[in-house]
């Protein structure tokens, strides 16, 4: 993986201290300038992940397992 992410510091810390691998932790539903407001860095970002401009995209990161019991599980 190029860019490990946890959903927060105690889960980071965790893989750390059990299996010596480094992520970074961005806390489950937190609002991130990334730009910083700058509307021609965020088109550069945009064409350099091949977005299109006139689209708005929204990401969500999730994992199936059988925890989480689908309403399509018998």
């Amino acid at each position: 993986m190029d860019l490990p992410i946890a959903c927060s510091e105690s889960v980071a810390q965790q893989y750390w201290d059990e299996q010596h691998f480094k992520m970074i932790a961005i806390p489950n539903g937190c609002s991130m300038p990334l730009w910083g407001g700058d509307k021609r860095q965020k088109e550069n970002i945009r064409n350099i992940l091949g977005f299109n401009s006139g689209l708005r995209y929204f990401i969500f990161v999730g994992r199936f397992s059988k925890e989480k019991k689908s309403r399509y599980d018998n």
